[in-house]
């Protein structure tokens, strides 16, 4: 599920600004979502097959246990092979506290980093679709972008979000 949602995300917005090729009147672009769930990547084998990869940054609070543990090891891989990428949280924030302390974790493991993709915000989780109204969620996500426009270098870029419906 998660994937559609992301390819659709990424079909509605992102095409225009990574100009895939293929038929004349349909572009495409092939990208990837990648956490630990997929272990070490082969980066080189994977980069002529991709024209992007969207990098799980890891999940819930602004802790270093739960970082993903292939976030660096992925994101490196992406700026060595100049693969554009940009990169998801999977989001546990029941409230805008919650929410902004999210926000810091992504910003804490994106410095140093040259994002030429937008910071998704995977909100998929049962705990979030279980226990928060749809105006609770946009208050976490308001939170959590203000904390990304104010927190980062380089926020001009698009924070989009993949949402389980159910």
């Amino acid at each position: 599920m998660k994937r559609r949602i992301l390819s659709l995300l990424l079909a509605l917005f992102l095409l225009p600004v990574i100009g895939g090729q293929a038929a004349e009147r349909t572009p495409t672009a092939h990208g990837i979502d990648v956490s630990h769930h997929q272990g070490a990547i082969d980066w080189e084998l994977v980069a002529t097959q991709i024209d992007f990869a969207i990098v799980r940054i890891g999940y819930g609070a602004n802790l270093t246990t739960q970082d993903d543990r292939y976030w660096k090891a992925n994101a490196d891989a992406c700026t060595r092979l100049k693969i554009p990428f940009g990169v998801y949280i999977y989001s546990h924030a029941t409230n805008e506290e919650q929410a902004l302390d999210e926000a810091r974790h992504v910003l804490r493991q994106i410095k140093g980093y040259k994002l030429s993709m937008p910071v998704y915000l995977d909100l998929e989780d049962e705990d979030i679709s279980n226990n928060c109204s749809p105006e609770q969620i946009l208050r976490n996500v308001h939170e959590a972008v203000e904390e990304f426009v104010q927190g980062a270098e380089q926020f001009d870029d698009l924070t989009m979000l993949a949402i389980k419906r159910t």
